[in-house]
């Protein structure tokens, strides 16, 4: 993680994800709307980003509507988004890969097809194309998913979008440590497939 992004994933999950879920607790006593915590942990999650890796030399950017912090040297942007129950858990105990919990847009769709593009990594593209003068960036989703017990994320490439809109395969998953949800919110999933939790075992500490 560190040769790819120029950061630690100890720094996403206490600067970024821990934080953004303790703002999101205040939104639990059945004052605010039901999608209160998960908007807030949303945007806190953007905020908490951009302010962790700004010395790192990554700039917010809203191109395309879509809240990306990007840093222009590694040609990297990094969008947040709530996964599904199996985010942050191994392929080998989930028996199935993470998919983000609601359909993206076409912005997102156009991000993920850049992915895979061979000119991503080239010049020869418009330039009006993206944010920087033309050169591609590949886009990695920070998911998270959070249950009673934990909260877990993942910093994940995806490969591809469905008919959809769901992003549900990915060509690398860098899986950060989970930590305890002490409390907060929960996230509930259904993509209309009837998926089922995922039971992740507790090793005796």
């Amino acid at each position: 993680m560190q040769e790819i992004f120029g950061f630690r994933g100890d720094l996403i999950r206490d600067q970024v994800i821990a934080r953004a879920a303790a703002f999101s607790r205040s939104y639990v006593d059945g004052l605010y709307p039901p999608s209160a915590p998960g908007s807030v942990r949303w945007i806190h999650t953007v905020a908490s980003l951009r302010e962790a890796l700004a010395s790192l030399g990554y700039e917010p950017s809203e191109q395309g509507q879509l809240s990306r912090t990007i840093h222009s040297d590694r040609r990297i942007a990094i969008l947040p988004s709530t996964g599904s129950p199996a985010t942050g858990v191994p392929f080998y105990v989930a028996g199935k890969h993470p998919s983000t919990k609601w359909p993206k847009g076409e912005r997102t769709a156009e991000a993920v097809r850049q992915n895979s593009q061979p000119s991503l990594f080239g010049d020869d593209v418009p330039e009006d194309d993206d944010e920087l003068g033309g050169i591609k960036l590949e886009t990695w989703m920070l998911l998270q998913y959070a249950t009673e017990d934990e909260v877990r994320a993942e910093l994940s490439l995806p490969a591809d979008i469905d008919d959809r809109g769901f992003i549900r395969k990915w060509s690398v998953r860098l899986i950060l440590p989970p930590f305890a949800n002490d409390g907060g919110p929960v996230d509930h999933y259904d993509d209309g497939e009837g998926e089922d939790p995922i039971d992740v075992p507790v090793e005796p500490k």
